[in-house]
This record gives C-alpha cells, structure tokens and sequence, in this order.
C-alpha cells in the first residue's frame, strides 16, 4: 500500500503544473480517449457485497480556461462483473467535470441468471492524473432481488489523444 501511495502522490507532482514551467506543459485542450481499468466494491439492498472488476472507455472533450479551470464533457461505457452477485453489468452515458469532479449519467444493463434487466445509474467522482476514485448509485427495472444498489470504485486511466489543440474538429484556426 506505501509503494502505492508513493507511486501516486509521484505522479500527481509530476503532472502538476506549475508557475515556473507551465509552459513546457503538453496541450490539454482537445479530443481524449480515456481507457481504464476498474476496481471496487458493490453493494445490494438485500445485503450482498462483493467486489467489482471492469474496464471504461470514454471519449471527452477538454476544454481548460486557464490551469485552476479545466471543464469537460462526454460519453462513457462499461462492462464490469459483480463477483458476489455473479452478474455482468455495462453502462452507456454521458459525463460532465469541471477540474477534478466529474458526474455521470447512464442507462444501465444487467445480465444475471440468464435474465437481463434495464435500469440506470448516477456516478460521481474525483480524478487526479490517470487515477479516480467514484461512487454511485443503480436501479435495475422488472422483479428480482438487487434492484437497487450502490457502489464505489477506484479506476485507473489511459488517456489517447484524438485531436489536440488546433487539430480538434471545429476549430475555426484551420
């Protein structure tokens, strides 16, 4: 758990700007596509928790005013699998953030049983760098037992570069 909490607090000085070398910074503003890795624990209202392994994929718009305000909006998608419910869950939705806080909104499937069921679910986080710490709350739709769960996470994201800066689709520089 140290080499961790080394391992982040490194990276988060790293990509910190600063006043001095601002500058040498990489251009933010742009298309991003964040893929990561998911990491946490599910609770149901009957009872059962268990832990949550997935993987998200976002596309996102950055849009930073100046280094203390970056805001940004997109789409999300998941697949993850609840190992104390044995089910497969995905999501499929917007998200929006303003610096380090983002909140999500997504229609929400399960396949449990052979059975699937509709539903949605409401995500809000904290991101540092490529590390995010969230928390949510699901409702499925139709009978059955977990219709309402909550859940919190710790992901972990790679982000690809679709068009930075002039490059970006709309820019009225090209």
């Amino acid at each position: 758990m140290r080499q961790l909490t080394i391992l982040i607090l490194a990276m988060v000085c790293w990509l910190a700007p600063s006043v001095a070398g601002a500058s040498a910074l990489p251009r933010l503003d742009g298309l991003w596509m964040p893929i990561g890795v998911s990491l946490g624990g599910a609770i149901r209202q009957e009872g059962s928790i268990g832990f949550v392994l997935g993987g998200e994929l976002s596309v996102v718009d950055l849009r930073p005013h100046n280094s203390a305000n970056v805001w940004w909006f997109g789409g999300v998608a998941d697949a993850t699998w609840d190992f104390a419910h044995e089910a497969m869950r995905h999501r499929v939705g917007a998200e929006v953030g303003l610096a380090v806080a983002n909140f999500e909104v997504a229609y929400l499937g399960e396949l449990h049983e052979g059975a699937y069921r509709p539903g949605f679910n409401l995500r809000a986080g904290f991101s540092q760098a490529f590390v995010s710490i969230y928390g949510g709350y699901g409702h499925l739709f139709g009978d059955g037992a977990g219709a309402n769960f909550g859940e919190l996470g710790f992901l972990v994201k790679f982000p690809i570069p679709l068009a930075i800066g002039a490059n970006r689709p709309g820019n009225k520089s090209h």
